[in-house]
């Protein structure tokens, strides 16, 4: 596709989401994050923000592909090959380390695990117009994700959005969210009690999702998500 000016780009990427789609390749775990829902024409705006801002090759990049449509929104599957400053607007710094199985404590001194393992994909804070209300770590499909406390399972199953998720509700009154897992890697239901560094679930790329990832949320008083890298670091546990 040869570099469109912006008004051709707009004709190409936001006449409707049939004529305008990404497509889902083999997506690096550095590259799994969240897509937006209900929220397409943020993403086209940003696209065109970020190729009119981009080099001459991202900008000449091919951007055919498939979307479809479903109950939650449109699951909007975006290859960053293409525009690759699509994710690296959202990527962490460059010197993050891998994140690995680790084993902290609160300060009442009962254990807190890391989520799951893996390359830190995309940080909290605001996105497409909204807040992106948790962390996201990629790789692949089954990668072990793990309770981050003692707590009982509250939900397990499909969410808008995130395809299925689990959600925790610990000892100490917060929940901790778990989304993007296939249907047959939910490993506990509702009522299940589960402990710091159980495995619950496998990895996976369900609903609105680039590619293989964990997105992981912790509501510290049940209610209102913060961010998750200094309420872990908070416990000794390094994302």
């Amino acid at each position: 596709m040869k570099r469109m000016n912006r008004a051709v780009k707009r004709t190409v990427l936001g006449t409707t989401a049939l004529c305008m789609t990404f497509a889902l390749t083999t997506v690096a775990p550095a590259s799994a994050v969240d897509t937006p829902a209900n929220n397409d024409a943020a993403l086209y705006e940003a696209a065109l923000e970020l190729a009119d801002a981009a080099s001459a090759d991202a900008a000449d990049a091919d951007t055919e592909g498939q979307s479809s449509k479903g109950q939650g929104g449109w699951d909007i599957a975006l290859d960053p090959a293409l525009i690759k400053e699509l994710i690296e607007a959202f990527r962490p710094p460059a010197d993050t380390p891998e994140v690995t199985k680790q084993t902290g404590r609160d300060a009442s001194g009962n254990t807190v695990s890391s989520p799951t393992t893996g390359t830190f994909t995309s940080v909290y804070g605001e996105r497409w117009g909204t807040t992106h209300n948790g962390i996201d770590i990629g790789n692949p499909v089954g990668t072990p994700i793990y309770s981050v406390m003692d707590g009982e399972v509250i939900s397990s199953g499909p969410a808008q959005g995130f395809g299925n998720w689990i959600r925790v509700r610990h000892d100490d009154g917060a929940i901790s969210v778990y989304g993007h897992m296939p249907a047959n890697m939910l490993y506990v239901s509702v009522g299940d009690r589960v402990s710091a560094g159980q495995e619950i679930a496998g990895m996976g790329s369900e609903g609105h999702s680039t590619g293989p990832h964990l997105h992981f949320e912790i509501h510290p008083d049940g209610t209102t998500p913060v961010d998750p890298v200094p309420w872990f670091k908070e416990r000794g546990i390094t994302i």
